[in-house]
């Protein structure tokens, strides 16, 4: 996610967890992408719960965001990482 958007043209996925129900933990999709020149940016996210314990549950959507929320967000990002405890969140615009 550093570093988004290098161009209007980028488009980055991250995923994350597996889809296959075999596995504990669930998954998420994250896609971001420029919806304009200026800069503005849009996350798409997928959600998905492992069937382990829960029924199995599904959730997409999307909202737009701006490149200082992104990087606001990677630096909560890396300080979860860093703490091994916290949360983070991106900011819609």
């Amino acid at each position: 996610m550093d570093g988004f958007p290098r161009s209007c043209d980028d488009r980055r996925t991250y995923e994350l967890g597996n889809r296959d129900p075999a596995f504990a933990g669930g998954f998420v999709s994250i896609t971001l992408r420029c919806v304009d020149r200026a800069g503005h940016l849009a996350a798409d996210l997928v959600l998905e719960d492992d069937a382990g314990r829960y029924p199995r549950a599904h959730a997409a959507f999307g909202f737009q965001t701006e490149p200082a929320a992104l990087d606001h967000f990677i630096e909560c990002l890396r300080n979860v990482e860093r703490d091994r405890f916290g949360s983070a969140s991106l900011a819609m615009r």
